[in-house]
């Protein structure tokens, strides 16, 4: 068996494509969308941004189909979640840009009245903000005039009062993590350094469970930490970073849990920052750690006191953007003036922040522009109800057995059904696919890729069905020119189009064959040459096919001078039998027209007569033959009695002889007589025969000639002796019939039986 055929051509490309996307598929798991390490070299980070900036393009189609799923979502934001504004009222109250702290230290100060939960504050505080006024004052004071002049240096100390305002919540600040790229100043680089060092220090406890921590990378570089001023941090209940990562698709939507550092060789201890979110929890739930599960060097699951956080391998949540439901908003402008009093707030997350353009904190999330400060009241309240999102650690496995699973199911689709039922098969797969992963993202908020499988399917598909089409395309052509040699070219066309009628198993049908001879072939194939004998047979085959096929008739074979026909395959015909006699009578006369054409040719040989049988019944029909050879053809009892009366046709010196069941079926559309009731050799069932004369209705002459006929045969068969003699020899003399001179001589025999039983009698031919 060739197994790289053409035949299997399908299957191997299918099997390329699957393992390019098998290929693709490990790519993208195990480096395109992976952290890299500490060890990484820029030119390998660089390489990967590519990397990853080309697969997120190729699967863009999957967050928007999870942009579609959102709608379908019942989740709504955790009513606990607050956030508040400082608007443009009362920036443009305050005519100023930053604004004072004493307007933050009022508005804190405000809020504390309602007593909240948290408050996360989104706002960095990085550098000492006192009027020069009060720096001059507070440098000149002494004893003398200190009671005078600190009452008004702290009514200048701005930072004072903020940090005297936020102390009277539980708050927690933020702090930016600053990359490589973000300082060029050596003096800067090492006061975010000494600042990362620090805050590292004073972190709170990671609780590491499983091994492999070590392979547990960020996927931010970073070099230090930018911070609040150090009063602030002295009052604040935790720090945190503020981050969010772009995602597999390149927009911003997975919540960094922690990052990891790592510190040099030999000691290659493990730190973690934690991500201000985190924080937020971690206070609000009162606990003091965290504790982190690693599963084969991949981070599982991040606890906050009660809460367990289910992470991506580098410590990621996908955050559940709620179809963009906004998170309650109070504007702080409304706060300061009593239109919303502060104990709406009570026992609430609030996220301090403003979406001042000044500050330019919006990120590029897949439902377009999300305030920072949103964000993170959107992953606080995933954290609270838990519905995140989250890619399984078992996806891999997952997606790649869907892979499989589909590249079997088109396979099978394309080789059992027609195009257009196996493209009605794939769409339900592909269908049934999106429905799959749509419901394990709506109701269990786990992330498959629907981009991966989908395409994966369509390319399968397109591929085999493009193969499958070239395939049939080639296969009609090579059909169309073999059925050409025994189908006219119309059924050509048709049984290229379908060539399952031509069946290897053969089927029982209702059928027409015809079989015609030259009489005396082998003594006029004796008087010529064999070039002469060739060239008559050219010219006689040629009409006789031509006429088959205008009938839309199968030519079966040649059998030496003979001819072998029949109608009604591989396509239906109701009208076989009414076709065969047409061709049969269209046949007699091109053989007329023959023998004028060539009369000085065929002046020396023997006369040329040709006879015909047809016969009408049930026959098998379809491909038969050996493994190495096939011919199209039938066979059957009803074949072999097709064949005697083509013998016939000389027994009885006529040209065309039919069957009564083909008889039957013209339905008056020829005319002719009834020759006799004959049991040929090899049959038991007598069958009664006709000889065809002509289509339509008789000229006046001949209808007269065939009344006289069917008298006759009334007085044969009534033993009317006399009158039957007379009648009969009416037709021999005047036509010089045969027909007519054997009942003549059958007369002259029953004449002298005194009984004759099993009357009208049989004629039994013994010869074929």
């Amino acid at each position: 068996m060739k197994v790289f055929s053409t035949k299997y051509l399908v299957y191997w490309i299918a099997a390329a494509i699957f393992l390019v996307y098998s290929a693709s598929y490990l790519l993208m798991e195990c480096w395109v969308f992976q952290a890299p390490s500490y060890q990484a070299t820029p030119q390998t980070i660089r390489r990967q941004e590519k990397a990853r900036e080309f697969f997120s393009r190729a699967l863009q189609a999957d967050s928007h189909f999870q942009v579609f799923l959102a709608r379908f979502l019942h989740d709504r934001p955790n009513p606990a979640v607050v956030l508040l504004d400082v608007d443009y009222d009362v920036i443009s109250e305050a005519d100023a840009w930053p604004l004072p702290r004493n307007i933050y230290a009022e508005i804190f100060s405000r809020l504390a009245e309602g007593k909240p939960k948290v408050v996360l504050v989104d706002l960095i505080f990085e550098r000492p903000q006192t009027p020069w006024v009060a720096d001059a004052i507070f440098q000149n004071i002494n004893e003398q005039n200190a009671q005078l002049l600190m009452p008004v240096v702290n009514q200048l100390n701005h930072d004072g009062q903020l940090k005297d305002a936020l102390a009277q919540s539980s708050y927690v600040l933020i702090t930016v993590l600053a990359g490589g790229r973000d300082f060029s100043v050596p003096a800067l680089r090492e006061q975010y350094a000494a600042t990362l060092v620090r805050h590292v220090s004073n972190s709170p406890p990671v609780e590491v469970s499983g091994s492999g921590v070590e392979q547990v990378f960020p996927r931010a570089r970073i070099i230090g930490l930018r911070e609040s001023i150090l009063p602030l941090q002295l009052g604040a209940r935790g720090q945190g970073f503020t981050l969010l990562n772009f995602d597999r698709y390149g927009s911003a939507s997975e919540m960094p849990c922690f990052h990891r550092l790592q510190t040099p060789p030999p000691e290659n201890r493990s730190v973690f920052l934690p991500h201000a979110t985190i924080e937020t929890i971690r206070v609000f739930e009162g606990a003091d750690r965290y504790q982190l599960t690693i599963a084969d060097g991949q981070a599982s699951t991040f606890r906050i006191g009660s809460r367990t956080i289910r992470t991506s391998p580098s410590g990621d949540m996908a955050v559940n953007f709620y179809n963009r439901t906004r998170i309650p908003v109070v504007r702080a402008h409304d706060l300061l003036q009593g239109k919303v009093p502060p104990q709406s707030l009570a026992g609430k997350i609030v996220v301090f922040s403003s979406d001042t353009d000044f500050l330019h904190d919006y990120v590029e999330t897949p439902f377009g522009l999300v305030w920072g400060a949103e964000a993170m009241a959107y992953e606080l309240s995933n954290i609270l109800n838990e519905d995140y999102f989250y890619r399984p650690a078992w996806a891999g496995w997952f997606e790649f057995g869907l892979l499989g699973a589909l590249l079997a199911a088109v396979l099978a689709c394309c080789a059992a059904l027609k195009p257009s039922r196996a493209a009605l098969a794939v769409a339900l797969l592909v269908i049934a696919t999106a429905a799959l992963i749509g419901t394990l993202y709506v109701f269990r908020h786990q992330i498959f890729s629907v981009t991966i499988p989908v395409s994966f399917a369509i390319i399968v598909f397109v591929q085999a069905t493009l193969i499958r089409v070239v395939r049939e395309e080639h296969q009609k052509r090579f059909f169309k020119n073999a059925l050409s040699l025994y189908l006219s070219p119309e059924l050509s066309e048709q049984v290229a189009e379908k060539p399952e009628l031509l069946g290897l198993q053969g089927k029982e049908e209702t059928l027409t064959v015809l079989f015609s001879d030259i009489r005396n072939f082998s003594s006029i194939s004796e008087s010529m040459t064999p070039e002469e004998l060739t060239a008559f047979l050219q010219h006689y085959f040629s009409p006789m096919t031509d006429i088959i096929f205008a009938t839309e008739g199968t030519l079966d074979k040649y059998i030496g001078d003979a001819i072998m026909a029949f109608w009604g395959a591989p396509l239906p015909q109701d009208d076989h039998a009414t076709r065969a006699c047409e061709a049969a009578l269209r046949m007699l006369e091109a053989l007329d027209l023959l023998l004028q054409q060539q009369q000085q040719t065929l002046a020396n040989l023997p006369p040329i007569r040709m006879g015909i049988g047809i016969h009408s019944g049930r026959m098998r029909v379809g491909n038969m033959g050996s493994a190495r050879r096939l011919n199209y053809t039938v066979i059957g009892d009803n074949v072999n009695l097709g064949s005697r009366l083509e013998g016939l046709t000389k027994h009885y010196g006529v040209r065309l002889i039919v069957s009564e069941q083909t008889w039957d079926a013209l339905g008056g559309n020829f005319y002719g007589r009834r020759l006799d009731r004959v049991k040929v050799k090899g049959k038991e069932e007598p069958v009664t025969i006709y000889e065809v004369l002509g289509r339509g209705e008789p000229p006046a002459g001949t209808r007269e000639a065939l009344v006289t006929w069917d008298r006759a045969l009334q007085a044969y068969e009534q033993q009317q002796w006399d009158l039957g003699s007379q009648l009969f020899g009416t037709w021999a003399d005047d036509r010089g019939d045969l027909t007519a001179a054997i009942y003549l001589k059958a007369i002259a025999h029953y004449r002298i039986e005194e009984r004759l039983e099993n009357w009208p009698p049989v004629s039994v031919m013994t010869e074929k």
